[in-house]
Protein backbone atom coordinates (compact mmCIF):
# COMPACT_ATOMS: atom_id res chain seq x y z
CA UNK A 1 0.00 0.00 0.00
CA UNK A 2 1.19 3.49 -0.79
CA UNK A 3 0.85 6.20 1.85
CA UNK A 4 -1.19 9.37 1.11
CA UNK A 5 -0.18 12.38 2.61
CA UNK A 6 -2.79 13.63 4.98
CA UNK A 7 -3.73 16.38 3.82
CA UNK A 8 -4.97 15.02 0.62
CA UNK A 9 -6.80 12.39 2.25
CA UNK A 10 -8.23 15.04 4.40
CA UNK A 11 -9.36 16.74 1.40
CA UNK A 12 -10.56 13.73 -0.31
CA UNK A 13 -12.57 12.74 2.39
CA UNK A 14 -14.25 16.29 3.20
CA UNK A 15 -15.59 16.24 -0.26
CA UNK A 16 -17.31 13.31 0.03
CA UNK A 17 -18.89 14.19 3.23
CA UNK A 18 -22.58 13.57 2.81
CA UNK A 19 -22.70 16.93 5.03
CA UNK A 20 -20.73 19.25 3.52
CA UNK A 21 -17.99 21.56 4.58
CA UNK A 22 -18.11 23.98 1.65
CA UNK A 23 -20.54 26.89 2.32
CA UNK A 24 -23.66 27.41 0.17
CA UNK A 25 -23.23 29.91 -2.91
CA UNK A 26 -24.31 33.31 -1.90
CA UNK A 27 -28.16 34.00 -3.12
CA UNK A 28 -26.94 36.52 -5.94
CA UNK A 29 -25.86 33.40 -8.11
CA UNK A 30 -29.73 32.59 -9.04
CA UNK A 31 -29.76 35.95 -10.62
CA UNK A 32 -28.47 35.60 -14.39
CA UNK A 33 -27.20 39.28 -16.10
CA UNK A 34 -26.92 39.22 -19.67
CA UNK A 35 -26.59 42.13 -22.50
CA UNK A 36 -27.96 42.34 -25.81
CA UNK A 37 -27.69 44.48 -28.71
CA UNK A 38 -30.07 45.32 -31.81
CA UNK A 39 -28.93 47.29 -34.38
CA UNK A 40 -31.23 50.21 -35.37
CA UNK A 41 -31.30 52.47 -37.94
CA UNK A 42 -30.09 55.29 -35.94
CA UNK A 43 -27.81 53.02 -34.22
CA UNK A 44 -27.56 50.48 -31.18
CA UNK A 45 -30.06 49.53 -28.70
CA UNK A 46 -28.55 48.67 -25.26
CA UNK A 47 -30.65 46.07 -23.19
CA UNK A 48 -29.79 44.23 -19.75
CA UNK A 49 -31.30 41.19 -19.01
CA UNK A 50 -32.00 39.78 -15.75
CA UNK A 51 -33.04 36.14 -14.79
CA UNK A 52 -34.46 35.90 -11.52
CA UNK A 53 -34.16 32.01 -10.72
CA UNK A 54 -34.48 32.34 -6.54
CA UNK A 55 -37.53 31.63 -4.43
CA UNK A 56 -37.63 35.29 -3.63
CA UNK A 57 -37.80 38.83 -5.07
CA UNK A 58 -34.68 40.13 -5.28
CA UNK A 59 -33.48 44.03 -5.65
CA UNK A 60 -30.78 44.94 -8.26
CA UNK A 61 -28.96 47.55 -9.34
CA UNK A 62 -27.81 48.12 -12.87
CA UNK A 63 -25.43 50.47 -14.32
CA UNK A 64 -23.62 50.23 -17.87
CA UNK A 65 -20.43 51.84 -19.02
CA UNK A 66 -22.78 54.20 -21.74
CA UNK A 67 -25.04 54.83 -19.00
CA UNK A 68 -23.48 55.24 -15.72
CA UNK A 69 -26.46 56.32 -13.62
CA UNK A 70 -27.77 53.34 -11.69
CA UNK A 71 -31.17 51.76 -12.07
CA UNK A 72 -33.34 50.18 -9.59
CA UNK A 73 -35.09 47.66 -10.18
CA UNK A 74 -37.02 44.94 -8.54
CA UNK A 75 -37.10 41.87 -10.04
CA UNK A 76 -39.94 38.81 -8.84
CA UNK A 77 -38.92 35.10 -7.89
CA UNK A 78 -38.82 32.77 -10.89
CA UNK A 79 -38.86 36.44 -13.33
CA UNK A 80 -36.97 37.98 -15.84
CA UNK A 81 -36.68 41.70 -16.57
CA UNK A 82 -35.40 43.40 -19.54
CA UNK A 83 -34.35 46.97 -19.20
CA UNK A 84 -33.84 49.23 -21.92
CA UNK A 85 -30.51 50.98 -20.97
CA UNK A 86 -29.43 53.49 -23.89
CA UNK A 87 -31.56 53.70 -27.59
CA UNK A 88 -29.79 54.64 -30.08
CA UNK A 89 -26.03 54.43 -29.03
CA UNK A 90 -22.76 54.97 -31.64
CA UNK A 91 -21.38 51.89 -30.40
CA UNK A 92 -22.42 48.37 -30.08
CA UNK A 93 -20.14 47.15 -27.43
CA UNK A 94 -21.45 47.78 -23.74
CA UNK A 95 -20.62 46.50 -20.12
CA UNK A 96 -22.70 45.97 -17.36
CA UNK A 97 -22.37 46.33 -13.66
CA UNK A 98 -25.29 44.86 -11.62
CA UNK A 99 -25.51 44.41 -8.31
CA UNK A 100 -28.56 42.07 -6.47
CA UNK A 101 -29.54 41.48 -3.21
CA UNK A 102 -32.73 39.84 -1.32
CA UNK A 103 -34.84 42.90 -0.17
CA UNK A 104 -35.53 43.88 3.51
CA UNK A 105 -38.09 42.30 5.22
CA UNK A 106 -41.74 44.29 4.20
CA UNK A 107 -42.29 45.65 7.67
CA UNK A 108 -38.47 46.96 7.46
CA UNK A 109 -38.90 48.62 3.96
CA UNK A 110 -42.31 50.20 4.91
CA UNK A 111 -41.00 52.04 8.07
CA UNK A 112 -38.14 53.13 5.76
CA UNK A 113 -40.16 55.55 3.61
CA UNK A 114 -42.38 56.91 6.69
Amino acid sequence: MIPLPGPLLLGWALSVSPRGTVPDPPPETCVVVSAEVRRQSYGYDHFVILRNGCDVERECWVSTDVSPAAVYLLVGAANEVRLLTTRGAPRRSFSVTARCEAPPPRSTRARAFR
